[in-house]
């Protein structure tokens, strides 16, 4: 059993718990599934269903948490032996493997894709504060989206089943807001190009409580910036253009 990714998987135990203001930090995971957790390190809810005294319950309440942090400390294999000239074709391959125009939806997303992105701020962008202090927030912000009477709820509940059905297939949750928007224009003349995307992408969790959708920032995943943006400038302002800090809010 990894100790590192069981004091992860305990940590984020005691987060739920005074998150949620539980009693005990078995009221959300007992220790002996904890440990079986640790040392068989599931990477789909079907394999954590697997473990004695893990049920359905827990892993539609808790389970895409715990498997991202597993997820998270699953090793990249290395290739330790590589000529140079290989590594510079291989990042070469890479940079290219990026598709650097407007067909990219991570450079241009014009407007919401049905199923697939949900404008949070609306129209009028009345909710745009709300949301910027849930994301920035720590210790798993809350804010309720919206409830049955919204003319985006049938949307919302479109994007809560694509997540759990990612999830079960996948066994890592795909749900991020985007924010802030980067609107502009990349490259000259012919191979110019409109571009619309966020910059940072913050991890979060969408259910359906009582017929109320509400957003939890996911404190188990990091905050990323959107590295196809980010190449994007660099492609069209020279190599080492663009010098990022910490992402860590």
């Amino acid at each position: 059993m990894s100790k590192t990714l069981y004091q992860k998987l305990y940590d984020y135990r005691e987060k739920l718990r005074n998150r949620e203001n539980k009693h005990t930090p078995t009221a959300i995971i007992a220790d002996a599934p904890l440990k079986s957790m640790a040392r068989l390190a599931p990477t789909t809810a079907e394999d954590m269903l697997k473990i004695s005294g893990i049920g359905r319950s827990f892993v539609a309440n808790y389970g895409m948490g715990f498997l991202n942090i597993i997820l998270g400390e699953q090793k990249p294999v290395k290739l330790t032996m590589m000529r140079a000239e290989v590594k510079d074709t291989l990042k070469n391959l890479q940079s290219r493997l990026t598709n650097i125009n407007r067909r990219n939806r991570m450079l241009y997303l014009s407007k919401p894709v049905a199923g697939r992105a949900i404008d949070l701020c609306g129209k009028d962008g009345k909710r745009n504060a709300a949301v910027i202090d849930a994301l920035l927030s720590c210790g798993g912000a809350r804010i309720e989206l919206c409830d049955g009477e919204s003319e985006l709820y049938t949307q919302y509940n479109r994007l809560i089943r694509a997540a759990d059905s990612s999830l079960r297939e996948t066994g890592s949750n795909t749900l991020y807001v985007g924010y802030p928007f980067a609107i502009g224009k990349c490259g000259e003349g012919k191979n110019s190009f409109n571009v619309s995307a966020p910059l940072v992408l913050f991890p979060v969790t969408l259910e359906n409580t009582g017929g109320r959708i509400i957003m939890t920032a996911d404190d188990s995943r990091d905050i990323t910036y959107n590295n196809a943006l980010i190449l994007c400038y660099n492609k069209f302002n020279g190599k080492g253009a663009l010098s990022l800090p910490s992402c860590a809010v």
